[in-house]
């Protein structure tokens, strides 16, 4: 894995607002951030956070890493929860919204998907597998460099996006069955 795989600031922006949180509330030292995080991480902290440019993927790893440390107990709900934060983010900008409501209207829900995650990830390859947004598969390909707890956010962005997008409500379960291969399984809630 090099700095070559990289993710958009737009998807951790609310990560690194609720680190920012933690050290302000006294959970975290900005001592203890400089010992356990590496520089491109304290890096993400120290500088305003641009949503359309790219950043290595392993230091908002680290980040998210502190935060299920000390705020989320490890619990996947917690990751699922940044998630729909990061759908809202992108809601806030007018291309992101634009991308999604044209491509709602002009392409299959699968596409949209599939778009939105070649806009957020400079890695991997996707796939989906289904008719609509009420039975499906995301797949990525090539997905070694994405972290384990980034599997659960997605999956709470694609339900957010799902229900944005439709108003549906859907579950959608993440799993590593290889390596280098996600896949995100949804289906009615």
């Amino acid at each position: 894995m090099g700095e070559r795989e990289r993710v958009k600031g737009a998807s951790f922006i609310r990560t690194c607002v609720l680190v920012e949180a933690m050290v302000a509330r006294g959970q975290v030292s900005r001592e203890a951030l400089v010992v356990q995080l590496s520089s491109d991480a304290l890096m993400l902290l120290d500088q305003k956070i641009e949503p359309s440019l790219w950043y290595p993927i392993r230091a908002v790893d680290e980040l998210s890493r502190l935060l299920v440390d000390v705020d989320g107990e490890c619990d996947p709900t917690y990751m699922r929860g940044l998630g729909v934060g990061t759908l809202e983010t992108l809601l806030q900008r007018d291309t992101f919204r634009s991308f999604i409501e044209g491509a709602m209207r002009h392409g299959s829900e699968g596409a949209t998907l599939l778009q939105l995650a070649g806009l957020i990830y400079d890695f991997g390859g996707w796939q989906f597998e289904g008719d609509d947004l009420t039975d499906f598969r995301v797949i990525m390909i090539d997905a070694e460099p994405l972290p384990e707890l980034a599997t659960h956010t997605v999956a709470g962005f694609i339900e957010a996006l799902v229900a944005h997008c439709t108003g549906r409500a859907i579950r959608v379960e993440a799993s590593r069955p290889e390596p280098d291969r996600v896949i995100w399984m949804a289906k009615l809630a």
